[in-house]
C-alpha cells in the first residue's frame, strides 16, 4: 500500500502534472463560458431559448397579467388555470397538436403554468404555514390561503 502512495505522490509532484492541471482548468473555464453564452445562461433565458415561439408568447402573457403585487384575483386565476390543466392531463389526454391550447399541447400549458407560476406562488403563499418559527413579519400576516 505504501508503494501505491509513493507512486501517486511522485506523479502529483511533477511539474508536468501541475502544468497540465492549469491548462485543463483554463480550458474548462473557457468551455463553461462558451456554453453559458451559446445556451442563454443558466436562468430562465435558457428555457426561453429552447422553447417554441408559442410557449414564449404564453409565458409573456402570464407574466404581464401576474406581474406586480400578488392579490386574491391573481391567486385564484392561477389556481383555477392549474386545476383546469391538471384535470385535462390527469389520465388520458391528447398528445396531438391542439390550436386551442396556448402552447399547442395540453401538457405544455400545464407544465409551463405549474413550473413557472403555480409552484412559486404556492410557495410564497404557504411559506408562513410551513415555517411558523422563522416568520415574524407583519407583511405576511395578511396572507391568503392557497388550495
Amino acid at each position: 500500500m505504501k508503494i501505491l502512495y509513493f507512486e501517486l505522490r511522485k506523479e502529483f509532484i511533477r511539474k508536468s502534472f501541475f502544468f497540465m492541471m492549469i491548462i485543463l482548468v483554463i480550458i474548462n473555464f473557457f468551455w463553461l463560458e462558451w456554453d453559458y453564452h451559446t445556451n442563454g445562461g443558466f436562468t430562465e433565458d435558457y428555457v426561453k431559448v429552447n422553447a417554441s415561439e408559442k410557449e414564449n408568447k404564453y409565458y409573456e402573457e402570464l407574466h404581464q397579467y401576474l406581474d406586480g403585487k400578488l392579490n386574491a384575483e391573481k391567486v385564484s386565476y392561477v389556481s383555477e388555470e392549474y386545476q383546469r390543466y391538471h384535470n385535462l392531463v390527469s389520465g388520458d389526454y391528447s398528445t396531438e397538436y391542439d390550436s386551442s391550447m396556448h402552447t399547442g399541447y395540453a401538457f405544455g400549458d400545464y407544465s409551463l403554468l405549474t413550473v413557472h407560476f403555480y409552484n412559486p406562488i404556492k410557495y410564497l403563499i404557504t411559506y408562513k404555514e410551513l415555517n411558523p418559527r422563522r416568520v415574524h413579519s407583519p407583511m405576511l400576516a395578511s396572507q391568503q390561503t392557497f388550495p
